[in-house]
């Protein structure tokens, strides 16, 4: 507020004088370190702060530089969005669903929907798409590929079991195949390469040095080459009669002898594969190529020799259900609000207390705290800068803020956010809203400047062409209102069950596609997997209305936690530690050599041995004593299959 109220700035000293907090600290040196940490904050949330010659007469800094905000710099351009354009705005904005960009999409959406009505009452499209960015180091390479910093890690290639330490330079990132990758320019192999970013190991070095990317450089160009970075394979299968319905729907049937079937079936991904045919267990064993068979019988015993250590001592307390973040991090969230609040109540003077509180996502009494802090920030010594705040009768009037009008403009972060979700609905196929992407497309990369820069560094395919056809399929029954008869894989279950459903929506979940919907057999609300779906039958009857199942909250959960859940308590190994966030854990804790410990609800626990033996190693169970237990059966049994 100070730097925005004077044209002719202020200097470092009088600033010290000005703000409370600066007059606080007790030393010079502390103060010194204050002013640099919040210059940087207010840069990296693209508030442009200037330093401009001071008085000639003095020669030491604090008397000789003068810092200001220009206001025209500041502010975004006025814009103004149509219904339709606000409903895909939200949409691409709630495509993020954790770690930074989250925080920063619904910063953005805040900010460009000032002008254009109530984004909390926008009616969003029925298919939903969304990119989780839970994959381990996440966070820390967004960071330096976007500021263009060389980083060092320890990478666990597909094709070895050697770990080996990579120099990067950072081009971009994607997502393909519910993976993010960092792509980027190898410095030991002089070539640019992939890495998925939950086969980094340890620490994220992050290394001084400029470098420059390619100007052709096309990260949705890099992201489709994945598809031929490995050369396709054949896998010979043996998979017991009757079981093994996953593996028979994708490969080749060929014969049969005995109580077993051979089955053909290509991969490309040799650590996927194995990771997949352990979760099977004793159901698929492995003939051939003898390096799968191997992998295979590795995982299992990596997984066995797990499950038998000690279970070490641990106290688990409630998991958060925000994003954890740091003090500053909150600090600056704090100030973002801030800064928002004012423009949005000046275009709607009079706005209730309730209703903004509940669109800032904060409770009642943070909103009046927010409100108090306005009304005393700014220049003490000059009172006629100071904000005019009151919110008598839950009615809430900010006068005395010209400047304020207009939102701050979008930081790097909040751009990329929105105009990559933006990017990414036209990737999906059918898109009714496409008019509706494009315009609000046009209207925000104009205010910002140009979409190239996000092409270049962040992308995302959304659904891969496997489920496209049935993408579009399930959204023809969906518009039309009709009940689909399913016949559907239950994979825990290993069989194909049929059901009749009413289609509800579409969404996204980490790459994989999910139909919601009343199933009547259940008589309740489901999730189908797409891919799991073996047939679709849109049928003539019109599906039925189930106002309590869109109503409750827990309908937008991919999980919905029950009172009979069985709790689960998971010791998850660094690489792996979303799986606590993408199952849910209701509570959590951190063992000393970097594990963590999730207890998740869980339906039925029969799925839990395969998902163990899958993750060779990295996963295992704490508790309850018998799922222990039969997960080490389970495992032994396997191995015993496998090498049979």
């Amino acid at each position: 507020m100070a730097l925005m109220s004077s044209h002719r700035g202020f200097s470092k000293q009088e600033l010290f004088d000005e703000i409370e907090l600066y007059r606080g600290v007790s030393s010079e040196q502390a103060r010194e370190k204050l002013f640099d940490r919040d210059k940087a904050a207010l840069r990296e949330q693209g508030i442009p702060v200037e330093t401009l010659p001071g008085d000639v007469l003095f020669d030491n800094e604090s008397a000789s530089q003068r810092y200001r905000i220009n206001v025209a710099d500041y502010s975004l351009p006025e814009l103004t969005f149509s219904a339709s354009e606000l409903a895909v705005l939200s949409l691409a904005a709630r495509m993020w669903e954790q770690a930074s960009l989250g925080s920063a999409a619904q910063r953005a959406l805040r900010k460009v929907s000032v002008r254009s009505g109530d984004v909390d009452a926008v009616k969003l499209p029925l298919v939903q798409p969304r990119l989780s960015t839970s994959d381990p180091h996440f966070d820390e390479l967004w960071r330096a590929t976007s500021e263009r910093r060389r980083v060092r890690f320890t990478y666990d290639p597909a094709h070895s079991d050697v770990a080996q330490v990579r120099t990067i330079q950072p081009w971009g990132m994607g997502s393909r195949f519910g993976h993010w990758y960092l792509v980027g320019f190898d410095e030991a192999r002089q070539a640019e390469r992939y890495f998925r970013l939950s086969r980094i190991k340890g620490a994220i070095n992050v290394l001084s040095g400029d470098y420059r990317v390619p100007e052709d450089f096309s990260i949705h160009r890099s992201l489709a080459q994945l598809d031929t970075v490995f050369e396709p394979r054949t896998a010979t299968l043996q998979v017991l009669r009757g079981a093994g319905h996953a593996i028979r729907l994708e490969g080749e049937v060929v014969n049969g002898e005995g109580a077993t079937d051979t089955v053909l079936l290509s991969f490309t991904d040799l650590a996927g594969m194995a990771a997949r045919l352990a979760g099977m267990g004793a159901t698929v064993s492995v003939v051939g190529p003898p390096d799968l068979r191997e992998a295979v019988g590795g995982r299992l015993t990596r997984a066995l020799d797990r499950v038998r250590e000690p279970v070490p001592d641990y106290t688990v307390a409630e998991a958060s259900s925000g994003m954890s973040g740091s003090s500053t991090s909150s600090s600056e969230e704090h100030l973002g609000r801030l800064l928002d609040l004012i423009p949005y109540v000046l275009h709607r003077p009079g706005a209730d207390v309730a209703g903004t509180a509940q669109h800032f996502g904060v409770s009642t009494g943070q909103l009046v705290k927010d409100l108090n802090l306005l009304f005393v920030s700014g220049p003490r010594h000059y009172p006629e800068h100071l904000l005019d705040v009151s919110y008598e009768d839950n009615r809430i009037f900010i006068d005395n803020a010209e400047k304020f009008t207009e939102p701050v403009r979008l930081a790097k972060d909040e751009a990329y956010a929105l105009i990559v979700g933006l990017q990414s609905l036209k990737s999906l196929p059918g898109v009714h809203e496409m008019d509706a992407v494009e315009s609000a497309l046009h209207t925000l990369s104009t205010a910002v400047g140009g979409t190239g820069y996000a092409e270049g560094v962040l992308g995302s395919t959304i659904a891969e062409q496997g489920v496209q056809s049935r993408l579009d399929e399930l959204r023809g029954a969906l518009e039309g209102r009709t009940q689909v008869q399913l016949k559907y894989l239950v994979p825990g279950r290993d069989e194909i069950t049929q059901r009749l459903v009413d289609p509800l929506s579409i969404f996204s979940r980490d790459n994989d596609w999910y139909l919601r919907a009343w199933c009547t057999s259940a008589d309740g609300l489901r999730n189908f997997r797409l891919d799991r779906i073996v047939e679709a039958v849109v049928t003539n009857y019109p599906s039925r209305d189930h106002p309590t199942a869109e109503q409750d909250p827990s309908t937008r959960a991919l999980f919905t936690p029950r009172e009979e859940d069985v709790d689960v308590t998971l010791i998850l190994a660094e690489p792996v530690a979303w799986i606590a966030d993408r199952y849910q854990a209701s509570h959590r804790a951190e063992l000393p050599d970097g594990r963590t410990v999730a207890v998740i609800p869980v339906a039925d626990p029969s799925w839990i041995p395969g998902f163990v033996a899958s993750h060779g190693g990295d996963v295992t169970v704490a508790a309850p004593d018998a799922l222990r237990r039969r997960v080490e059966e389970w495992i032994m049994g396997s191995l015993g299959a496998a090498s049979s």
